[in-house]
This record gives structure tokens, sequence and C-alpha cells, in this order.
């Protein structure tokens, strides 16, 4: 059975072998990412928060993460998975739900 792969941060997690799991989302020829990371803290054992980033840019997750669990005073969080959930090739294509009308 193969240890569960967890992070402080979003650095620590892929330094410990953590990976991007990609949900309904195809990451080739694209450059922005919408990112679901799963944590835990004093607080709640199943927590979740997202982010829009460029694609497969760890140290601007990693930015973005650090600054939510400051803002939120976080204590002892631990990631336990980063998954990407849309994929786009325009930062703006995030937001599109394929609905034309304004």
């Amino acid at each position: 059975m193969s240890k569960e792969i967890t992070g402080k941060t979003v650095k620590e997690f892929f330094s410990n072998g953590g990976l991007f799991q990609f949900e309904d989302c195809n990451p080739y020829s694209t450059h922005w990412f919408s990112v679901d990371v799963d944590f835990s803290h004093d607080e709640c054992e199943n927590d979740e928060t997202q982010f829009d980033i460029r694609a497969y840019d760890m140290l601007e997750l990693n930015e973005l993460f650090e600054g939510f669990v400051k803002e939120n005073n976080f204590k002892n969080v631990e990631i336990t998975s980063i998954t990407v959930v849309k994929c786009a090739p325009t930062e703006d294509g995030l937001y599109d739900d394929g609905d034309d009308e304004d």
C-alpha cells in the first residue's frame, strides 16, 4: 500500500511526488487551468479552494495558496490533492460556459 502524498505548501506537495490530477480536461494545447486544491487544517478535515493559473505554473499556485492560507489564518495545513477541473487556451476561456447569450 502506497503512502498518501501530502504537503504543507503547494511546493512541498509537488516536491513530495504529488502530481496534477485532471478531471474532464485535456491539458494539451492549453495555457490556463482552473485548479482545485483539497486540504485539511485545524478547523476542517476536508476543505477545498480553487484558483485560476497559467498551465503548470506551480510557483503561481504556491503563492496564491499561501496568501489564501495566511488571509484565512489557517493552521496546520496539509494539502491532499491538486486537481485541474478546467483547461482553456486563454484565461477568458476558463469562464466561458459555452452559452453565447449575454
